[in-house]
């Protein structure tokens, strides 16, 4: 006798059948930015910082000089959205905009000494959240995760172009 299958009985096969499904890794990547990012924004809100003017600190922190759009390409935003952030930064001395003498045209950001007081007030917090998140990693493991996600990265960004 045929077993009858019912909307019930197909409903929890697709259910036990995707329990075993593994996520696609652009999904999983996806979620750990969004549980990271969340993170981020408990250890800098009560710094009267976002995510994103928190980003813009840390990469002005690098010793290579940085253009407003060089900022946004960090930060995944347009160029416009992140001079409104360069902005709020300004006023707060956080940052400041230089011409610099090897190249006129351009107008560089870097951090102020206030700017780099509170990029290091976070740095025990921000290394504690990356312990959390990988300390199941050893320092090479990290490594050559860093490299592989950079390397990701980058070819994701070349699809469009």
């Amino acid at each position: 006798m045929a077993t009858m299958v019912t909307p019930e009985s197909a409903a929890a096969s697709r259910d036990e059948a995707a329990a075993h499904v593994t996520p696609r890794l652009l999904y999983t990547v996806k979620q750990l930015e969004l549980a990271v990012r969340a993170a981020i924004t408990q250890i800098v809100e009560p710094h009267d910082l976002t995510v994103t003017q928190y980003t813009a600190l840390s990469v002005l922190a690098r010793p290579r000089p940085q253009t407003v759009s060089d900022l946004a390409r960090h930060s995944f935003v347009r160029a416009q959205s992140m001079s409104e952030v360069i902005g709020s930064l300004e006023e707060r001395k956080l940052v400041r905009r230089r011409r610099y003498p090897q190249d006129r045209k351009r107008i560089y950001i870097e951090l102020t000494a206030k700017g780099a007081k509170l990029l290091a007030s976070l740095e025990d917090d921000m290394n504690g959240l990356e312990d959390a998140v990988f300390g199941g990693l050893t320092s090479s493991q990290r490594r050559r995760m860093s490299q592989w996600l950079g390397d990701a990265r980058s070819k994701a960004e070349h699809l469009h172009t």
